[in-house]
């Protein structure tokens, strides 16, 4: 059932405000009045965005925690029949961009002050998913500079609609842009000036490591984020079932809410130093997935910490990093320096992290003018290969400063063709590296498909690209851009998204060592995985009875002799796995194929997908499509496949067509939506909706 915890004067103070809103908005029309509430609420969809929550169909489902029958008594029929065909996508692009234009009506005509005082009230009568502590503080976070972006659009509300929300074309030449990228390759024949010597490489991505970890506590919660000190009841008796000492994959819902304690990230760094590798991409996210008490000061100090951490850890090896979008404070907002932010700047992080990462030896001094522009560089790594390494949040569509400016943000894309030309002449071989990888649709369609003419442009000397941000196990094939439309796309590079060391959202932690032949093409990657649940069932198990002081006495004993980097175990050759020749691009396009015939090869790629949350019976997967209890549901068929073809490549559409699956823009914005209602739709009442 619905639980609550509002006190009578509570639910007073609810009805009263329930009752204020419907006053104040009853005199203006019916799209107005909802789009009221929907403006309202952006806050709250952004900040819930930003903790995870990525799928939120939750709601309709007993796994959420709220019943259908009491979503009806809460809202109404009427309401509820509304948002729900939202969350089930069939509500049309045209409604959708009808509610966020009434939305910024409402928005122009009350004043930002007045929306924010009323998400205040909510936030104080816990009318979300987050307790009234993690409301505000996220609130806070993030007023000012959204109230800047919302304030500094240059483009008439609908086209902000369109392009923030996914819900239409723009026709706004702001947000509709292409670069001059020539079709073709930019050098039919590149000389190499040397062999390769072949190399290996640690990829680790996403370690969301928290300081704030606790054995014992829940990993069940109201909050961003679960298993720390904010969770942990006030008894001196251990609770048998907390969260154990290496991380926890649990979750009551559909994914796990918690991020990695920083044992476990030392007990991963010592069980890779063992195997053989000579450098290592180390591509973002280090801050964990919560803002609370978190400021820019603490953002800048837990990455400092981690870095010195990974740089004892592997001392002597090369590291070469790229920014995460939880990497700031607040998280995931980046403006460029052409737009006129104010103090909302990202010089500091940028200096910031220059200070760590150069002194660390992590970025090349010749680096500096570039990353201190935009976050982004380009390094010799190994003799013949050449690394560029991207900052990807400015193509990210949770980067609402894009909606102000989103032409190629500080010229990046425009820097990396000229670089590669530079490569080609110069006879390099090419690596790319970045966060967020631009063949998903966590990336703008216009970055996305710029990114990909450039792939296409230099796909002889690219030989491989490496992201993180997923949290999964998953690749992305890239294919070419033809002249003539009715030409065949050919694939012309792989985007790799690497397992991440964090549970957030997915299975065991992991990481993966990369092997390169003689001119820098990647030949195998190999996949390692601690079983974290047998771990803590050890541990527990001699803790049984202990009590808390009990319980830290043995934490610390364990920290002095803990044996768990022995534990780390291989999980799977890329090529062995899948029977590949090669892992050239041709190869994977080929997999794909096989994927759609081949039921349990897919099965296999969609266990490690969730760095092998599940075991073998719990997934099923028929003609190119999964389903699971986790993350996605039990009832949701995942088309699988279609994410692995780049976002806006022709071989992407005709597969979404092939499953009549609507456009990635209107699945974002029927997620966003999914949230809002989730989150404090649900509460308000039908009065105020219609």
């Amino acid at each position: 059932m619905f639980e609550t915890r509002m006190t009578d004067s509570d639910l007073v103070a609810r009805n009263t405000l329930e009752a204020s809103i419907t006053a104040q908005i009853g005199t203006y029309s019916e799209g107005v009045r909802k789009g009221f509430t929907i403006a309202l609420l952006t806050f709250v969809v952004l900040a819930i965005v930003l903790g995870g929550l990525l799928y939120l169909g939750i709601v309709l489902g007993e796994k959420g925690g709220i019943r259908p029958s009491e979503l009806r008594r809460l809202c109404g029929d009427a309401n509820l029949d509304y948002f729900n065909d939202i969350l089930t996508k069939k509500a049309t692009k045209e409604t959708l961009c009808f509610e966020c234009e009434a939305a910024m009506r409402t928005f122009r005509h009350h004043g930002f002050n007045y929306m924010y005082n009323q998400l205040r009230k909510m936030c104080l009568l816990e009318m979300s998913l987050y307790n009234s502590d993690t409301c505000l503080d996220i609130l806070n976070m993030y007023k000012e500079e959204v109230r800047y972006i919302m304030y500094d659009l240059k483009v008439p509300d609908p086209e902000a609609c369109k392009f923030v929300m996914g819900c239409g074309l723009y026709n706004s030449t702001q947000y509709s842009w292409n670069l001059n990228i020539s079709t073709g390759l930019y050098k039919k024949n590149v000389q190499v000036v040397q062999t390769v010597m072949p190399f290996s490489v640690l990829h680790l991505t996403d370690t969301h490591i928290s300081n704030e970890y606790t054995v014992g506590a829940s990993y069940i919660c109201k909050e961003e984020l679960c298993c720390s000190n904010r969770q942990i009841k006030a008894t001196t008796k251990m609770i048998q079932g907390g969260a154990g000492p290496y991380g926890d994959i649990r979750s009551a819902q559909l994914y796990a809410k918690c991020d990695l304690p920083i044992r476990t990230l030392k007990s991963l760094l010592k069980n890779a130093i063992k195997t053989q590798f000579s450098l290592v991409y180390l591509t973002g996210d280090f801050i964990p997935h919560t803002s609370f008490n978190y400021t820019f000061d603490r953002v800048v100090a837990e990455i400092t910490e981690q870095s010195n951490l990974i740089a004892n850890a592997i001392p002597e090896k090369p590291i070469y990093v790229s920014i995460g979008n939880h990497d700031d404070y607040p998280a995931f907002l980046f403006p460029v320096q052409k737009i006129q932010a104010g103090r909302y700047s990202v010089d500091k992080i940028y200096n910031a992290l220059w200070n760590i990462w150069s002194k660390l030896g992590w970025i090349p001094k010749d680096g500096k003018d570039t990353f201190l522009r935009g976050g982004y560089y380009t390094a010799k790594v190994h003799p013949g290969i050449r690394l560029f390494s991207l900052n990807t949040i400015y193509c990210y569509t949770l980067n609402w400063w894009l909606a102000v400016d989103s032409r190629d943000p500080e010229d990046q894309l425009v820097w990396l063709m000229n670089g590669l030309e530079q490569a080609a002449n110069a006879g390099e071989r090419v690596h790319i590296i970045g966060h967020i990888p631009p063949g998903t649709t966590e990336c703008y369609k216009e970055w996305a498909q710029a990114y990909q003419r450039i792939i296409s442009r230099f796909a002889n000397i690219i030989e491989a690209q490496f992201f993180g941000h997923m949290h999964w196990d998953q690749f992305t094939v890239d294919w070419s851009v033809e002249k003539d439309e009715t030409t065949e796309s050919v694939p012309t590079g792989v985007q790799i998204a690497s397992p991440s060391a964090t549970t957030y959202m997915t299975g065991y932690p992991s990481y993966r060592i990369l092997h390169f032949g003689d001119h820098g093409q990647l030949l195998d990657m190999d996949t390692y995985l601690l079983n974290i649940t047998k771990l803590n069932q050890k541990f527990f198990k001699a803790a049984k009875g202990l009590n808390r002081t009990e319980i830290e006495k043995r934490l610390k004993e364990l920290d002095l002799r803990d044996g768990s980097h022995n534990e780390w175990k291989f999980m799977y050759s890329t090529r062995k796995a899948y029977g590949l020749p090669d892992l050239s691009p041709k190869s994977f396009a080929s997999l794909i194929g096989q994927f759609s015939k081949e039921n349990k090869l897919l099965q296999f790629y969609y266990r490690a997908l969730f760095q092998f949350h599940d075991e073998t019976d719990g997934v099923h997967c028929e003609n190119g499509s999964c389903m699971t209890s986790y993350y996605y549901g039990p009832d949701l068929l995942h088309h699988v496949i279609c994410e692995m073809h780049s976002y806006g490549s022709k071989e992407y559409t005709k597969c979404t067509n092939k499953y009549g699956i609507v456009s990635a823009s209107t699945c974002t914005l029927a997620v966003k939506f999914c949230i809002l209602f989730a989150s404090l739709g649900a509460i308000v009442s039908s009065n105020a909706l219609s």
